[in-house]
């Protein structure tokens, strides 16, 4: 009989670990007939699109996939994404990217190979319902989308965690698409701040967080120091005026209206 749990609890480090080891063997047995520069352009386009992606368009199946269909979907992305290729690809340092596609693609494994589980999912996203009857897109398609952004969101915290920000930028852009939220946003105006030749859009990022949430005193805070970092004295000026306004004899907005005088 199938276990009711969902895929996203049995999905444990050790389970990981088993799925890594027989790809790595199947690696060995028949290694994968890329060159470095297409393979690394292949990971690229995958990180960048998978918080768009459900499931069956990860393994690029059809709702009707068999359970051997599966499988074998399974095996070719996982192979093409397994962090063992990472020192080949010179990917040193970016290792997480790869790793979150490996544990995505595992995923999406575990929910199509089991029938419960599958079944479940497919209501979730809203193909059928309980009793496979179809069901409207509406609001359940809606909450689809909130629950895989927040998935991408808590992917991109951890790429952000290691230092890889540009595939974190990825993962945001794509979620912010999917679910504009003020602090989807905040986290990919820092993401973008860290390189100077982003701080542009980091700025745009910045002023859509606090649209969507003007008691975001963060994302005002943060995008005042931007623009004083940028020289943009009266634009930083405002924003921190506006956080006084807001937060009145806020320490640091203090200090830089005197510092911003001197």
């Amino acid at each position: 009989m199938s276990s009711p749990s969902s895929a996203q609890d049995l999905l444990n480090p050790d389970l990981i670990r088993k799925f890594s080891d027989r790809i790595v063997a199947s690696l060995k047995e028949r290694p994968i007939k890329l060159d470095a520069k297409e393979h690394r352009r292949q990971l690229a386009d995958l990180l960048a699109r998978v918080g768009e992606l459900n499931n069956y368009q990860l393994l690029e199946l059809t709702e009707d996939a068999t359970g051997d269909e599966v499988y074998d979907a399974y095996v070719e992305i996982a192979r093409l994404v397994h962090p063992s290729h990472v020192p080949r690809l010179q990917l040193e340092g970016l290792a997480a990217g790869p790793e979150l596609l490996f544990e995505r693609a595992t995923l999406a494994y575990m929910t199509l190979s089991d029938e419960t589980r599958r079944l479940a999912y497919h209501v979730e996203i809203g193909l059928a319902s309980a009793t496979s009857g179809p069901v409207p897109v509406g609001e359940q398609r809606k909450e689809e989308e909130r629950k895989v952004a927040e998935r991408n969101y808590q992917m991109a915290r951890r790429l952000a965690e290691e230092h890889e920000y540009f595939n974190a930028i990825e993962v945001l852009r794509s979620t912010v698409r999917m679910v504009p939220k003020g602090e989807y946003y905040r986290l990919l105006a820092r993401c973008e701040n860290e390189n100077p030749k982003w701080r542009r859009k980091a700025i745009q990022s910045y002023i859509k967080a606090i649209e969507l949430n003007p008691a975001d005193d963060e994302s005002r805070l943060e995008l005042a120091e931007l623009y004083e970092h940028e020289g943009n004295v009266p634009m930083a000026r405002r924003e921190y005026l506006a956080l006084l306004e807001r937060v009145p004899g806020h320490p640091d907005a203090v200090d830089a209206l005197k510092r911003l005088k001197e």
